[in-house]
């Protein structure tokens, strides 16, 4: 009798340890920590839209969102803060389902703090986003007078936030 009541305690015990371990292993994971901003998978990430607080979620670089397609280009890199560290520009475009036109797009800025990324900035309209030393040029499309016109707008970092360069023309 003493044998078959050690096993029954032998085998609730163990069976006990490996409830506890099946649990633990399905517990929330830590937040990936990341050392380069080039490891970040922007394709499959969560965004907020310029302008309000709807936020949008691409998967492998695209989504359905409203009427409209989402789509995202691929990154410009370089160190637009100045901390020596690489920060991350890029373009998401926005396309009408039914007209295939393109209706809207912004540009995100994202870095790096404490190994997770962080935006810090996003600039609605922009067509194409590029990161040349420690600025940012942006081009968009300026409409007036019934026609559209190609513009380019330069950023630079100062004081913890982007301002716009006047660039003189000749």
């Amino acid at each position: 009798m003493r044998r078959y009541l050690l096993a029954f305690v032998l085998v609730f015990a163990t069976s006990g340890m490996a409830a506890a371990q099946r649990t633990r292993g399905r517990q929330a994971q830590p937040a990936k920590t990341y050392t380069s901003i080039r490891q970040v998978d922007f394709n499959n990430f969560t965004y907020r839209w310029p302008g309000g607080d709807d936020s949008i979620t691409l998967k492998n670089g695209s989504a359905v969102w409203g009427e409209s397609d989402a789509s995202l280009e691929a990154p410009a890199y370089g160190d637009l803060t100045g901390d020596g560290v690489e920060d991350a520009a890029f373009v998401i475009w926005l396309r009408n389902h039914n007209s295939a036109r393109y209706e809207d797009s912004a540009c995100f800025i994202y870095t790096l703090r404490g190994g997770k990324p962080s935006e810090v900035a996003n600039l609605p309209g922009a067509m194409s986003a590029r990161i040349i030393g420690r600025r940012l040029i942006i081009e968009e499309n300026v409409s007036g007078n019934n026609m559209v016109v190609p513009n380019k707008r330069t950023y630079q970092w100062e004081r913890g936030r982007l301002v716009k360069v006047a660039i003189g023309r000749k």
